[in-house]
Protein backbone atom coordinates (compact mmCIF):
# COMPACT_ATOMS: atom_id res chain seq x y z
CA UNK A 1 0.00 0.00 0.00
CA UNK A 2 1.38 3.26 -0.75
CA UNK A 3 1.49 6.14 1.73
CA UNK A 4 -1.18 8.45 0.39
CA UNK A 5 -3.59 5.70 0.33
CA UNK A 6 -2.60 4.53 3.58
CA UNK A 7 -2.81 8.20 5.14
CA UNK A 8 -6.26 8.24 3.31
CA UNK A 9 -7.15 5.41 5.04
CA UNK A 10 -6.14 6.42 8.64
CA UNK A 11 -8.08 9.84 7.87
CA UNK A 12 -11.23 8.43 7.13
CA UNK A 13 -11.03 6.08 10.32
CA UNK A 14 -10.67 9.24 12.31
CA UNK A 15 -13.17 10.97 10.41
CA UNK A 16 -15.40 8.15 11.44
CA UNK A 17 -14.83 7.88 15.14
CA UNK A 18 -17.49 9.38 17.52
CA UNK A 19 -17.37 10.02 21.29
CA UNK A 20 -19.84 8.54 23.45
CA UNK A 21 -22.71 10.89 24.27
CA UNK A 22 -22.17 11.15 27.94
CA UNK A 23 -19.00 10.27 29.04
CA UNK A 24 -18.10 7.77 31.75
CA UNK A 25 -18.57 9.83 35.31
CA UNK A 26 -15.57 10.44 37.60
CA UNK A 27 -14.35 7.49 39.89
CA UNK A 28 -13.13 10.45 42.26
CA UNK A 29 -10.38 10.19 44.76
CA UNK A 30 -9.12 6.67 45.41
CA UNK A 31 -8.90 6.55 48.97
CA UNK A 32 -8.02 3.49 50.84
CA UNK A 33 -10.76 2.34 53.17
CA UNK A 34 -8.96 2.55 57.10
CA UNK A 35 -10.46 2.05 60.58
CA UNK A 36 -10.94 5.29 62.03
CA UNK A 37 -8.52 6.50 64.28
CA UNK A 38 -7.72 9.81 66.33
CA UNK A 39 -5.48 11.53 64.01
CA UNK A 40 -3.43 13.38 66.41
CA UNK A 41 -2.61 10.65 68.89
CA UNK A 42 -1.81 8.56 65.93
CA UNK A 43 0.66 11.06 63.90
CA UNK A 44 2.29 11.44 67.93
CA UNK A 45 2.73 7.33 68.14
CA UNK A 46 4.02 7.63 64.48
CA UNK A 47 6.30 10.63 64.34
CA UNK A 48 7.99 9.16 67.80
CA UNK A 49 8.52 5.84 66.05
CA UNK A 50 10.63 7.94 63.70
CA UNK A 51 12.56 9.20 66.51
CA UNK A 52 11.10 12.42 66.22
CA UNK A 53 10.15 14.71 69.63
CA UNK A 54 6.73 15.58 70.02
CA UNK A 55 6.08 18.83 72.15
CA UNK A 56 2.88 20.36 73.30
CA UNK A 57 4.11 23.22 74.84
CA UNK A 58 4.28 27.06 73.05
CA UNK A 59 6.63 27.25 70.30
CA UNK A 60 9.07 30.11 71.91
CA UNK A 61 9.46 27.59 75.16
CA UNK A 62 10.25 24.93 72.83
CA UNK A 63 12.59 26.69 70.65
CA UNK A 64 14.72 28.82 73.12
CA UNK A 65 15.46 25.44 74.88
CA UNK A 66 16.69 23.81 72.04
CA UNK A 67 18.71 26.68 71.63
CA UNK A 68 19.99 27.56 75.27
CA UNK A 69 20.94 23.55 75.33
CA UNK A 70 23.22 23.91 72.69
CA UNK A 71 24.27 27.23 73.28
CA UNK A 72 23.25 28.34 70.08
CA UNK A 73 22.28 32.20 69.19
CA UNK A 74 21.27 32.18 65.52
CA UNK A 75 18.53 30.36 64.04
CA UNK A 76 16.66 29.68 60.44
CA UNK A 77 13.26 30.34 60.15
CA UNK A 78 10.81 31.43 57.66
CA UNK A 79 8.81 34.61 57.24
CA UNK A 80 6.45 35.45 60.16
CA UNK A 81 3.47 35.83 58.14
CA UNK A 82 4.08 32.10 57.09
CA UNK A 83 4.78 30.75 60.58
CA UNK A 84 1.18 29.61 62.82
CA UNK A 85 2.53 31.57 65.96
CA UNK A 86 1.98 35.04 66.45
CA UNK A 87 4.72 36.61 67.36
CA UNK A 88 7.15 33.99 67.30
CA UNK A 89 10.39 35.34 65.71
CA UNK A 90 9.84 38.85 67.82
CA UNK A 91 9.41 36.78 71.19
CA UNK A 92 12.53 35.01 70.03
CA UNK A 93 14.29 38.07 69.38
CA UNK A 94 13.22 39.79 72.97
CA UNK A 95 15.43 36.51 74.29
CA UNK A 96 18.39 37.20 72.46
CA UNK A 97 18.56 35.24 69.73
CA UNK A 98 19.03 36.46 66.29
CA UNK A 99 17.82 35.29 63.00
CA UNK A 100 20.39 34.60 60.37
CA UNK A 101 19.29 35.78 57.25
CA UNK A 102 18.40 33.51 53.86
CA UNK A 103 19.30 35.66 50.77
CA UNK A 104 22.47 34.69 49.77
CA UNK A 105 24.84 37.35 48.48
CA UNK A 106 25.11 37.25 44.52
CA UNK A 107 28.53 38.00 44.22
CA UNK A 108 30.59 34.39 44.89
CA UNK A 109 33.14 36.71 47.27
CA UNK A 110 30.53 37.36 49.23
CA UNK A 111 28.31 34.15 49.58
CA UNK A 112 30.90 31.50 50.48
CA UNK A 113 31.44 33.43 53.84
CA UNK A 114 27.83 34.19 54.24
CA UNK A 115 27.28 30.22 53.86
CA UNK A 116 29.73 29.47 55.56
CA UNK A 117 27.93 31.38 58.88
CA UNK A 118 25.11 29.15 58.03
CA UNK A 119 27.16 26.58 60.66
CA UNK A 120 25.82 29.22 63.72
CA UNK A 121 22.74 28.33 62.93
CA UNK A 122 21.92 24.91 64.89
CA UNK A 123 18.04 25.46 64.74
CA UNK A 124 15.18 26.11 61.79
CA UNK A 125 12.03 26.53 61.86
CA UNK A 126 9.76 25.58 59.35
CA UNK A 127 5.55 24.91 59.45
CA UNK A 128 3.84 22.01 57.86
CA UNK A 129 1.26 22.36 54.93
CA UNK A 130 0.19 19.00 55.95
CA UNK A 131 1.08 16.33 58.30
CA UNK A 132 0.26 12.22 58.03
CA UNK A 133 -0.99 10.58 61.20
CA UNK A 134 -0.22 7.22 59.16
CA UNK A 135 3.61 7.72 58.63
CA UNK A 136 4.49 10.28 60.94
CA UNK A 137 5.58 12.46 57.63
CA UNK A 138 5.30 16.03 57.49
CA UNK A 139 5.01 18.07 54.43
CA UNK A 140 6.86 21.58 54.07
CA UNK A 141 6.30 24.04 51.05
CA UNK A 142 8.94 26.32 50.18
CA UNK A 143 8.51 29.95 48.09
CA UNK A 144 8.72 32.81 48.71
CA UNK A 145 9.61 33.89 52.45
CA UNK A 146 9.37 30.03 53.19
CA UNK A 147 13.25 29.20 52.32
CA UNK A 148 14.80 25.63 52.10
CA UNK A 149 17.48 26.04 54.11
CA UNK A 150 15.52 26.76 57.55
CA UNK A 151 14.58 22.38 56.59
CA UNK A 152 17.93 21.48 55.11
CA UNK A 153 20.69 23.19 56.99
CA UNK A 154 20.32 22.84 60.41
CA UNK A 155 20.96 20.45 63.11
CA UNK A 156 17.78 20.94 64.40
CA UNK A 157 14.64 21.03 62.55
CA UNK A 158 11.35 22.43 64.47
CA UNK A 159 8.33 22.05 62.32
CA UNK A 160 4.84 24.25 63.75
CA UNK A 161 2.11 21.51 63.15
CA UNK A 162 -1.55 23.05 63.72
CA UNK A 163 -3.78 19.76 64.45
CA UNK A 164 -6.35 20.85 61.63
CA UNK A 165 -3.18 19.82 59.40
CA UNK A 166 -3.12 16.72 60.23
CA UNK A 167 -4.94 14.07 57.39
CA UNK A 168 -5.05 9.86 57.25
CA UNK A 169 -2.42 9.52 54.68
CA UNK A 170 -1.04 11.01 51.70
CA UNK A 171 -4.28 10.29 49.74
CA UNK A 172 -6.45 11.48 52.23
CA UNK A 173 -4.36 15.21 51.69
CA UNK A 174 -3.88 15.13 48.18
CA UNK A 175 -8.19 14.81 48.04
CA UNK A 176 -8.15 17.98 49.48
CA UNK A 177 -5.02 19.70 48.60
CA UNK A 178 -5.56 22.97 46.53
CA UNK A 179 -3.14 23.49 43.75
CA UNK A 180 0.03 21.63 45.28
CA UNK A 181 1.47 22.64 41.79
CA UNK A 182 1.67 25.66 42.50
CA UNK A 183 4.46 25.68 45.04
CA UNK A 184 8.42 26.19 44.54
CA UNK A 185 9.10 22.79 46.12
CA UNK A 186 7.11 20.43 48.13
CA UNK A 187 9.70 18.10 50.61
CA UNK A 188 7.93 15.19 52.65
CA UNK A 189 10.28 15.33 55.63
CA UNK A 190 10.05 11.28 57.50
CA UNK A 191 11.97 11.59 60.78
CA UNK A 192 15.07 12.85 61.08
CA UNK A 193 17.67 12.91 57.97
CA UNK A 194 19.72 9.15 58.13
CA UNK A 195 21.47 7.31 55.77
CA UNK A 196 23.53 3.84 56.12
CA UNK A 197 25.25 4.49 53.24
CA UNK A 198 28.80 3.53 54.98
CA UNK A 199 29.23 0.12 55.86
CA UNK A 200 25.48 -0.36 56.26
CA UNK A 201 25.60 1.53 59.55
CA UNK A 202 22.88 3.67 60.61
CA UNK A 203 23.62 7.17 60.58
CA UNK A 204 21.54 10.52 61.32
CA UNK A 205 22.21 13.96 59.82
CA UNK A 206 24.41 13.52 57.22
CA UNK A 207 22.28 14.96 54.52
CA UNK A 208 19.92 17.24 56.34
CA UNK A 209 19.34 17.89 60.46
CA UNK A 210 19.83 14.86 62.39
CA UNK A 211 16.99 16.00 65.14
CA UNK A 212 13.20 16.75 64.04
CA UNK A 213 11.28 18.08 66.73
CA UNK A 214 7.03 18.54 66.11
CA UNK A 215 5.61 21.47 68.14
CA UNK A 216 1.94 20.84 68.12
CA UNK A 217 -0.69 23.51 67.82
Amino acid sequence: MDRSRFLQRVEEAAGAGTLPEFPAPHPGPALPVLAEVDLTPHFVEAFELLDGVVHHRSPVEVISGIMEERGAEEFLAWDQEHLPADGLLAALAERGYRRASSCLPSDPEGRVPHQMGYMDAVVGVSAALAAFAESGSVVVASGKGRSRLASVIPAVHVVLVPTDRIFRSLSHWAAHAEEPGSLANLVFVTGPSRTGDIELTLTKGVHGPGEIHAVLL
